[in-house]
């Protein structure tokens, strides 16, 4: 199986490694993308993974807008490159490539209180995975 998997906060090298460890030593292949946000691509070498950077964290509106567009595209590029059979991310990039590119995708919430960001993923994700402890369910499709 192929696993395309986004890394968009430091906290998701976190969530995701075990995954990705496990995948492949049961010899899956695994490609990871990532913006640099804080300490990702650090935790990523720390763990020694191999990924390809899609994009900068930015603060304003318009930086936020256009990093959108642009990554989208990146994503969607490198997806198609990839070809791969699932997507997993925490957020909104891997939902859209996997629409674009018609493969599922397992997109985990991992905030609540983020209504604009989760109006631009849940119409396209495949699954999605809520924690327990939040109040609104955004899991089922």
């Amino acid at each position: 199986m192929r696993v395309l998997v986004f890394v968009n906060h430091p906290a998701h090298v976190h969530l995701f490694k075990n995954m990705i460890w496990i995948l492949e030593e049961r010899g899956h292949t695994v490609e990871i993308l990532v913006r640099e946000k804080d300490r990702a691509l650090y935790l990523l070498d720390k763990y020694g993974f191999e990924y390809t950077p899609i994009g900068k964290f930015h603060r304003s509106i318009i930086g936020k807008a256009y990093e959108l567009i642009t990554t989208d595209y990146k994503c969607y590029k490198l997806a198609r490159k990839f070809r791969p059979d699932i997507l997993v991310d925490v957020g909104i990039y891997g939902a859209h490539a996997s629409k674009l590119i018609r493969k599922p995708s397992i997109i985990f919430n991992d905030t609540e209180i983020a209504n604009l960001t989760n109006m631009l993923y849940v119409p396209f994700a495949s699954v999605i995975c809520t924690p327990s402890c939040f109040k609104k369910d955004l899991g089922g499709k």
